[in-house]
């Protein structure tokens, strides 16, 4: 049981890491389309 649902919580993190990166990634993007 502990098992399923630590995966779920890495699965959950790797989700909000790659979310985070996409959002810096398009920020970074609109920065530099300012400049």
């Amino acid at each position: 049981y502990l098992k399923s649902e630590d995966w779920a919580v890495s699965e959950t993190l790797e989700f909000m890491e790659g979310f985070f990166a996409a959002v810096v990634l398009m920020l970074f993007l609109k920065l530099l389309g300012a400049i």
